[in-house]
């Protein structure tokens, strides 16, 4: 903190992207302590003359302010010029935390902003990384996880750290004061989470059974289920459909499996659902989806609706 002001996280991964951000919270939360005045935007209606003007104005509410604007691939990058003046000499009272899935690395202003900032990249872990790192995540909360368990959770739960990390936090707590997780627990536990109904939703919607899907998303509301995680999984299996169904040649289909590090024995299923949709349909499946992410994050609607409203309109 003491070198950068201006801090960017980039990458695909959702969870690795959450815990970037919550340290640097925590680390600016800790050197400003209760002076610390916090404002979260999107990029959408917080363009760069917005944000500029928010980092070089004197809080009225604290010492010092934290900026956080997600989604920033969606700024005007053309009025950059002002930014980069910016980080050559930043409000020394304000602190800027800026996210993006991915920025165009080719464009020049991009390029030196990226040099002015502390960048954090949140690239997707490798497949077979995923066992390592969820036997790692096990052992910080004082638990062992055999590698026979470690793959079968993967198996069932699928390659969203997010909703491992989860899955490891309620095994901990299902095998008690027992020091090593295994097989058995694993099944036990698993096969009666929300994570089979979050599978089954998104079947559900991928075969056009939508009074289904809404049960199944009323189960996982009902039992907390945060919308935004529901709404990411169901962008993720339109994602699956989408390149399985633009998909022409075998080696074009192994590479979204490769891609998507699918279960073989799901494999058919996906296939069969992707058969169903056009093609364009799906991409206007995914922007409503995009649209609703950001509705999650800043709308004062109720969540259960927004998301309800979305499904209907896939």
């Amino acid at each position: 903190m003491a070198e950068h002001s201006i801090h960017l996280v980039l990458g695909d991964d959702i969870y690795l992207q959450t815990e970037a951000m919550d340290r640097i919270v925590a680390q600016v939360k800790k050197q400003h302590g209760d002076g610390l005045h916090v404002e979260r935007h999107d990029a959408e209606q917080f363009d760069i003359p917005a944000c500029l003007e928010a980092a070089q104005s004197v809080s009225m509410w604290g010492t010092h302010t934290l900026i956080i604007v997600r989604n920033i691939n969606d700024w005007d990058w053309g009025k950059a010029d002002a930014l980069l003046d910016y980080t050559r000499s930043p409000n020394p009272a304000t602190s800027i935390l800026l996210q993006a899935n991915k920025v165009d690395g080719r464009i020049k202003a991009i390029q030196n902003f990226k040099a002015a900032c502390d960048v954090i990249q949140c690239k997707p872990l490798y497949a077979n990384q995923i066992p390592d790192w969820l036997r790692q995540l096990t052992k910080s909360m004082d638990k062992n996880l055999s590698l026979e368990a470690a793959n079968w959770c993967i198996e069932l739960v699928g390659t969203d750290l997010s909703m491992l990390k989860r899955a490891i936090e309620g095994l901990s707590l299902y095998v008690g004061t027992k020091p090593t997780i295994d097989l058995a627990d694993v099944e036990g536990f698993l096969s009666n989470t929300s994570q089979h109904d979050i599978f089954e939703l998104c079947k559900a919607l991928g075969m056009g059974r939508l009074a289904d899907a809404t049960q199944y998303l009323d189960n996982l509301l009902g039992n907390g289920e945060p919308p935004v995680r529901i709404n990411y999984m169901i962008a993720r299996h339109w994602r699956i459909l989408l390149g399985l169904r633009a998909a022409t040649t075998k080696p074009e289909a192994d590479a979204v499996i490769r891609q998507f590090k699918l279960p073989p024995f799901f494999v058919g299923e996906y296939q069969s659902q992707a058969k169903r949709w056009e093609p364009r349909r799906l991409m206007r499946g995914l922007a409503t989806l995009a649209r609703t992410d950001r509705k999650l994050k800043s709308s004062k609607m109720d969540n259960a609706l927004i998301e309800e409203l979305a499904m209907l309109s896939l």
